[in-house]
């Protein structure tokens, strides 16, 4: 039987325990506050933010501007992407000398040490990118929110000058590893392909090989420098003919086939596509013709 009298009345310490949980829940929404950087991840990846997967790669720094480029061709390329750039800040060096990931700015509040992390206007370095002073202007400890065509992605450029071989890390995140990990893909390759090193005469410094001095390297510029590279016509190079001729033919003519190597593929092609229709393969002829073989003598006998 229920009991329908009146409920007991509160004590003391239940009064004391819902101050205490009042409070506790004032600090907690006041220290989310405090998070802007964790807020605005939470409100463009969606609550399940902090266990995404996240997909990354790692270059020399001075890929810096090709991951650059690669990035924004990428983000370019998408008729239903959309996105929005943001400098992070508020967590002092470590930026530089730390790989800090995207779950590491979504972590709750006294987890962690980015609990101040905060974010701002981007910070651009003009690194170069071309002979003549040419540069061109690569995010630095940024984070993009992407919108691809309702897919939500987040992605970190950040350059880190940890140990003696600084480098630049890339880092996505979103709902689906295959979509995450295919889109990283296309980046490396929009990278190596849009390289500003390509076709350039560039001077490499000692640091790329190994490690190097810090005041040389660091993270902090590039050791490699554009040289300016004149136009010579073939008729201003002072070259005996044969010798002018020997050197197209081993750097031009590379990647040019032979004449006759290039009408035996031209044969092989014709026959395969015969074959595919129904046609009956030529058969080759032979380079020297076979010997004849020589008739046996026939013996008729002598006359008796």
């Amino acid at each position: 039987m229920l009991n329908s009298g009146p409920s007991d009345p509160p004590e003391l310490a239940d009064v004391g325990r819902l101050a205490r949980r009042l409070v506790d829940r004032a600090v907690h929404t006041a220290r989310t506050e405090d998070q802007p950087l964790r807020r605005l991840l939470i409100d463009h990846l969606g609550p399940d933010a902090a266990i995404l997967p996240t997909v990354s790669a790692t270059w020399p720094s001075y890929e810096h501007v090709n991951v650059q480029v690669g990035l924004e061709a990428w983000l370019e390329a998408g008729l239903e992407r959309t996105h929005e750039v943001f400098g992070i800040t508020g967590i002092g060096m470590m930026r530089h000398m730390e790989i800090v990931g995207i779950g590491d700015f979504l972590q709750p509040p006294n987890q962690g040490p980015f609990g101040s992390a905060s974010f701002g206007g981007v910070m651009t370095i003009a690194v170069a990118s071309g002979p003549n002073g040419q540069t061109h202007p690569c995010v630095s400890h940024g984070i993009y929110l992407v919108d691809d065509a309702g897919a939500r992605l987040s992605v970190i450029l950040q350059p880190v000058s940890r140990g003696p071989n600084p480098e630049v890390v890339l880092q996505i995140t979103g709902a689906e590893q295959d979509r995450i990990q295919a889109i990283l893909g296309e980046i490396q390759t929009l990278a190596s392909e849009r390289s500003v090193f390509r076709g350039q005469v560039i001077s490499v410094g000692a640091e790329v090989f190994g490690p190097g001095p810090k005041e040389a390297f660091g993270g902090r510029s590039a050791p490699l420098s554009f040289l300016e590279r004149p136009a010579v016509a073939r008729d201003q190079i002072v070259l005996p003919d044969d010798v002018l001729d020997n050197i197209e033919r081993q750097v031009l003519g590379v990647g040019r086939p032979p004449a006759a190597a290039l009408d035996q593929l031209l044969d092989s092609r014709n026959q395969l596509t015969r074959i595919l229709l129904g046609g009956e393969a030529p058969r080759p002829k032979p380079d020297h013709p076979r010997p004849k073989k020589p008739k046996k003598p026939v013996d008729v006998g002598r006359p008796g």
